[in-house]
């Protein structure tokens, strides 16, 4: 046999509508929309932190592809054969080496120094080193954050040409 359901009492006043029967207080039911109130005060720290990991990322990348573009210009630069060609060669191997969205545009700074010409195995003049240093402006991090890297090489005894002259 089925129990039918006992209709609830009607409320006084209102003939033929019935009450909704009340449901038995929960645990924490007071706590009731707390999760929104946490959530959006939680929301925009969490964003903002999300945000300085992400400009992070961006700036160390940025300081990696700068630092690898002065290496790879000196490298360049010290496989030359003579002074001037060297300071063209490693501008040119700089830019090429950065990638187009990380620089903002006109910011690219490359210095080549040459300074260090010494005497090597009885060549007057002959270079020992070449330093090449790169900067530029960080297109894509807000404000004005310049990143610099210096790249030294070596110059390769066994590369062809004559040992560069002094100018």
């Amino acid at each position: 046999m089925t129990r039918e359901p006992t209709p609830t009492p009607a409320r006084a006043g209102v003939p033929g509508r019935r009450r909704r029967a009340r449901r038995p207080c929960r645990a924490g039911g007071g706590e009731r929309g707390s999760f929104a109130v946490e959530f959006a005060v939680a929301a925009p720290a969490l964003t903002l932190a999300l945000l300085v990991l992400a400009v992070a990322a961006v700036y160390a990348t940025a300081r990696a592809d700068v630092a690898r573009a002065a290496r790879e210009a000196a490298r360049a630069a010290s496989l030359t054969t003579n002074v001037d060609q060297a300071a063209a060669v490693a501008d040119t191997t700089a830019r090429a080496n950065l990638p187009g969205h990380l620089c903002a545009a006109g910011s690219i700074r490359v210095q080549t120094d040459l300074s260090t010409l010494v005497t090597t195995a009885g060549q007057p003049g002959g270079l020992d080193l070449v330093t090449v240093v790169v900067s530029c402006q960080l297109a894509a991090v807000p404000g004005h954050r310049t990143v610099q890297a210096t790249g030294d090489a070596v110059l390769d005894a066994y590369r062809g040409g004559p040992t560069p002259a002094v100018p």
